[in-house]
């Protein structure tokens, strides 16, 4: 009926050698990014919402290794900002009821 056959099953199978390996990280652009790059960058960054899109576009696609970390690093450190502006708000909120309570007789 349904024969499986081993040696057309082991004929699509090629393993990952490590050759390939290193030939997807000499495919890798890692040229130094110049200042006008880094200004350009750092202009589109300052428009609200481009900059979150064009931060994951750099961060997690085909780019320079270079501009790949600085996107990632500044993503992480929106992030953490983020985090820390919610803990601050929390703690303010915190504050500002519990002096409220105290103004009641």
């Amino acid at each position: 009926m349904g024969e499986f056959n081993q040696n057309e099953h082991n004929q699509s199978y090629q393993p990952y050698t490590q050759e390939q390996h290193y030939q997807n990280f000499k495919n890798i652009d890692n040229s130094p990014l110049s200042m006008g790059q880094y200004l350009i960058m750092l202009l589109l960054m300052s428009i609200p919402l481009v900059n979150i899109i064009l931060l994951f576009v750099w961060g997690f696609g085909d780019y320079n290794i270079n501009k790949k970390n600085f996107a990632r690093a500044y993503l992480i450190l929106m992030a953490i900002g983020i985090v820390l502006i919610i803990l601050f708000i929390i703690f303010l909120f915190s504050i500002g009821s519990s002096m409220s309570e105290s103004f009641y007789f």
